[in-house]
C-alpha cells in the first residue's frame, strides 16, 4: 500500500498526544514544531484514545480523577482532530505486512497510508512500511 502525502497533514501516535499534552521535553524538535505550526491539520485516531483506556485499565497508565474530561479539553487546546476508524482503515490493515504486530499501530499505518498523511511517532518499527514518518 502507497500514498501520496498531503502537505501538513498529521496523524499522531498515541505517545506522542501523552507527551505534546505533558511532557513536551520528550517530542522530537521536529514533531514538536509541526505540533506548534498553526497550519498544521492534526489527528487523534480513536484507536489512541482506546490504547489509553486499555491501558488505564489494566494499570499501566496512571491519569488523574477526571482523566476523560482532561484529556478531550488537551485535545481540543491542542487543536487535534478527532479521526474515527473506518470500514476502510480496517480493510488496509489486511494488505500490511507484518513487520509491526501491536493492532493499535497497524491501525494507525492503515489510517496514514489511506489519509495521505504523515505519522507523527518515535516507534522504529513504524519505519520498515512505505508511509511518511516524523521523529
Amino acid at each position: 500500500m502507497t500514498s501520496t502525502k498531503k502537505a501538513n497533514r498529521y496523524l499522531i501516535d498515541t505517545h506522542v498526544f501523552l507527551w505534546a499534552i505533558d511532557s513536551t521535553e520528550k517530542l522530537s524538535e521536529p514533531a514538536r514544531s509541526i505540533l506548534e505550526d498553526r497550519s498544521s491539520e492534526i489527528y487523534l485516531s480513536r484507536a489512541c484514545y482506546w490504547e489509553i483506556c486499555l491501558k488505564i485499565s489494566k494499570g499501566k497508565l496512571r491519569l488523574g480523577d477526571g482523566w476523560e474530561k482532561t484529556l478531550e479539553r488537551e485535545r481540543k487546546k491542542n487543536r487535534f482532530h478527532w479521526l474515527d476508524i473506518s470500514s476502510t482503515h480496517c480493510e488496509g490493515i489486511v494488505s500490511l505486512p507484518y513487520h509491526h504486530r501491536d493492532p493499535f499501530d497497524r491501525m494507525l499505518i492503515s489510517q496514514t497510508l489511506i489519509e495521505q498523511a504523515s505519522l507523527i511517532s518515535c516507534d522504529e518499527k513504524i519505519a520498515h512500511y512505505d508511509l511518511h514518518v516524523i521523529w
